[in-house]
């Protein structure tokens, strides 16, 4: 499920995928290599919505709010 920002770009809520674990956002440079932009994070613990924090470790308790084109989609799972 994703919402609709336009006919191009949609936001999402993902789990990282396994080979991001433990790395921060700074270190996967996400947004070059997979074309999202990461607008929050959010932890099982704190059950918040936040902004992201580049170098913060992604953990498996990680939700990630993104913005992506749609057509990227199929790619993020």
């Amino acid at each position: 499920d994703y919402f609709d920002v336009d006919g191009n770009l949609c936001m999402v809520e993902i789990k990282p995928k396994k080979k991001w674990l433990s790395k921060s956002l700074a270190e996967l440079d996400i947004r070059k290599e997979n074309n999202i932009n990461v607008v929050a994070m959010k932890s099982n613990k704190s059950n918040k919505w936040d902004f992201a924090d580049p170098h913060c470790p992604l953990t498996e308790s990680t939700n990630l709010l993104v913005v992506m084109q749609k057509k990227d989609l199929k790619d993020i799972k």
